[in-house]
């Protein structure tokens, strides 16, 4: 699902656990959310903004407290 809050919501109606609603991500563009599964672990849902994604090499931070590490 590429919208993270329709997926928070519909994750919420089934009943899941939201360990953190999405926010605004400090190491990628775009949002994240922690859901918790039955057993009690954390998942990470990550909703990239074009065109990031997880082998985009030239991501460069938006916030000034964070530093990219090659």
């Amino acid at each position: 699902m590429p919208d993270i809050n329709a997926a928070i919501a519909e994750l919420k109606a089934a009943g899941v656990e939201i360990e953190s609603e999405p926010w605004a991500a400090m190491t990628f563009w775009g949002t994240q959310a922690t859901i918790k599964d039955p057993s009690g672990y954390i998942i990470t849902l990550r909703e990239w903004r074009a065109p990031d994604g997880p082998y985009y090499m030239d991501w460069k931070p938006e916030h000034d407290n964070v530093e990219r590490l090659e």
